[in-house]
């Protein structure tokens, strides 16, 4: 007898195994630095103990260019590893935009405490942020439960009036 679960994209088992392996890719890239810390210690300890197979055998300036190329390769390895777990995680594009916005919107207040207020001024007006901010709101309230659709509802107008009070409105 065979037996199915319905379940969530959300919950599938191919998403269960995409975060899997992202958690699996970043735990390696975190371990990468550590290996290659052992691997040059024991290359120059064969090398400085005269041990070990003929290619451990490195002058000074082979020892530094070996220990070099193991953290250069390691630095790589890092990035791909990094990459490659960007790529699987299935949540990583969930309102990636909105991150992006919010971080710009930080960076904007971070202007304001260096004294650049006219300029933050400026270009608020000039992007229409608050216009698009109150279209997203418009677009988002008629989705929501009736708890969520009343602060939506009522947080659209007012960023509109604040666009119009900053300047044109398109």
């Amino acid at each position: 007898m065979t037996s199915t679960i319905k379940t969530t994209p959300a919950a599938g088992r191919g998403i269960t195994i995409r975060r899997a392996l992202t958690s699996t890719l970043q735990y390696l890239a975190s371990l990468v630095d550590v290996a290659g810390l052992y691997a040059t210690l024991a290359l120059l300890a064969c090398s400085g103990f005269n041990t070990g197979p003929d290619w451990a055998q490195l002058s000074a300036t082979g020892a530094l260019v070996a220990t070099l190329a193991i953290y250069g390769g390691g630095q790589i390895l890092i990035e791909v590893l990094d990459h490659a777990a960007s790529m699987a995680d299935p949540d990583v594009r969930d309102g990636q935009q909105l991150h992006a916005a919010a971080n710009a919107i930080d960076a904007a207040r971070h202007d304001l405490n260096g004294g650049e207020r006219d300029d933050v001024r400026t270009s608020l007006r000039e992007s229409h942020l608050l216009r698009s901010v109150a279209h997203l709101l418009d677009d988002l309230a008629p989705h929501g439960g009736l708890a969520a659709q009343a602060p939506l509802r009522d947080a659209a107008p007012a960023a509109r009036a604040a666009q119009a009070a900053r300047g044109t409105e398109r």
